[in-house]
């Protein structure tokens, strides 16, 4: 009887186990077939949607298509432009003719342009700024006079005309291989050695071994302020965010409102003097004498990135993930995405004082103490590969005495130094085509130029700032009031 009644509980059971796994099949076939049509219905309406936009697509492409053809069959193949009141007729082929610019936005037929009552695109520009941008266009070539090539710099910003820019910005380079400087004036400000120089829009800012930071004004060349702040050398100079930024002796970076001279915040954290700075990618970059590279988050004010090197930081250039710095007598590499050392560069036999990179010649070039610039080859791959060596491209030797500072622009890289004079160089031939006498007393401890302003800072208390003219009255060039101070390695 008991066997009996446990078989039929057992039967019983599993009758109901099986009826409940049906059930929750069916509940979940129920739940797939609902899930199913969800999705369908949600697909069928993505793609009622995808179509939709590409019919509105089509229909501004015809749209567009029509303007063209409109402005094509108006013009003639041809364009009105007024410009500043002053009316241009050229071809439409040679106002799209660089691709990306605004020219070429503006008559693709994708944008409304407000014309005037001759059916002339308005341009609200200076019309004879935009006939030299137009004249480019057309032939390729660059005004002769200075002034006209700063006032197209500006043209090809707001126009941007990519290729305009770097056409006036390597002509604007070489006319200091060419013609006469003059001496256009000496600020005698600081009381001790003047040791780094910035150009910050219409001023120039120097710093110096006094502890002092003077403001001069570049347009009527008169001196504005001197900031305090610094217990000790000023040793380098930078703009970040709109801001001056000092690096200093004293251990400290200090960040300054130029207008005013306020002094906004200080940033501390190295163990000893600083001597470099540099603005990278919206942070603040110092080097010390700490062997230390610290990477500033300037919104928090703290460092964000410390970089160990193997001896005292001299000098630095960062571009792009790379940072290369001045070691003693040899520079070392870093990939700043991982903040590793990657490669060094040998071959200096004196400190090396002074960095360089152009990713537009694939070069590092670095300035030493030995009289030397070295070009090295600048590669991502050769970088990487810490087993492989960077090729050193050429030695360019004709200073007397150290190499103090260079600045590049296009091919043509200006050095100051030691031995008072500056050396104009041709990258491309690695000759020097000009020696700059600046009758500065003492070394040339930096310099920066820009258009046809040049301004040097000595040892002997100066700032010199200097214009290239087109003409002397000290030579049969016949040269603007002033000294002239050009002559040429190859005349």
């Amino acid at each position: 009887v008991a066997s009996r009644l446990l078989q039929a509980h057992m039967e019983d059971g599993w009758e109901a186990e099986l009826s409940a796994a049906q059930d929750e099949v069916s509940r979940a076939l129920s739940e797939g077939m609902v899930r199913m049509t969800q999705c369908i219905i949600e697909q069928r309406q993505l793609l009622k949607a995808e179509r939709e936009k590409l019919d509105k697509d089509i229909a501004m492409f015809q749209a567009q298509k029509e303007r063209m053809q409109s402005i094509n069959h108006t013009a003639g193949e041809r364009v009105l432009i007024n410009a500043g009141g002053k009316l241009f007729e050229t071809s439409l082929e040679t106002v799209i003719k660089e691709r990306g610019s605004m020219l070429q936005a503006m008559f693709s037929g994708q944008f409304h342009v407000e014309t005037d009552q001759h059916g002339a695109v308005f341009i609200d520009r200076d019309p004879d700024a935009f006939a030299d941008v137009l004249q480019y266009l057309r032939t390729n070539t660059l005004p002769a006079m200075v002034q006209h090539r700063e006032r197209l710099l500006h043209e090809a910003d707001y126009f941007c005309l990519k290729g305009l820019k770097e056409e006036v910005t390597n002509a604007n380079a070489h006319l200091w291989s060419t013609g006469h400087i003059v001496n256009e004036a000496t600020f005698q400000g600081h009381s001790h050695y003047v040791l780094c120089l910035l150009l910050l829009r219409d001023y120039v800012i120097s710093g110096s071994s006094d502890a002092t930071i003077q403001v001069f004004d570049l347009l009527t060349l008169k001196p504005l302020r001197s900031m305090h702040g610094h217990t000790d050398y000023v040793t380098s100079l930078a703009y970040w965010s709109g801001h001056l930024c000092s690096a200093s002796r004293d251990t400290t970076i200090r960040v300054w409102d130029v207008d005013s001279g306020e002094c906004l915040f200080v940033l501390s954290g190295h163990d000893s003097y600083i001597q470099c700075l540099q603005e990278w990618n919206g942070f603040l970059v110092s080097g010390s004498q700490d062997r230390t590279v610290k990477v500033w988050d300037m919104q928090r004010q703290v460092c964000a990135q410390t970089v160990e090197c193997s001896d005292s930081v001299k000098c630095f250039q960062l571009e792009g993930n790379w940072m290369v710095t001045g070691v003693v007598n040899h520079v070392q590499v870093f990939d700043m995405s991982t903040g590793q050392h990657k490669k060094t560069l040998e071959g200096h036999t004196g400190v090396v004082r002074c960095l360089l990179i152009s990713s537009s010649n694939r070069l590092i070039i670095s300035g030493s103490w030995d009289h030397q610039i070295r070009l090295w080859r600048f590669h991502p791959d050769d970088l990487l590969a810490s087993t492989t060596p960077t090729e050193c491209l050429g030695v360019l030797e004709g200073h007397d005495l150290w190499v103090s500072w260079m600045q590049l622009q296009g091919n043509i890289l200006l050095s100051s130094s030691g031995d008072r004079t500056i050396k104009v160089w041709r990258l491309d031939t690695q000759k020097c085509t000009r020696t700059l006498h600046t009758e500065h007393a003492d070394a040339v401890r930096c310099l920066v130029f820009k258009d046809s302003t040049l301004v040097t800072a000595s040892f002997d208390q100066t700032v010199k700032v200097w214009q290239r003219s087109p003409k002397c009255l000290h030579c049969p060039l016949h040269c603007v009031e002033g000294e002239c101070l050009g002559n040429s390695d190859e005349s």
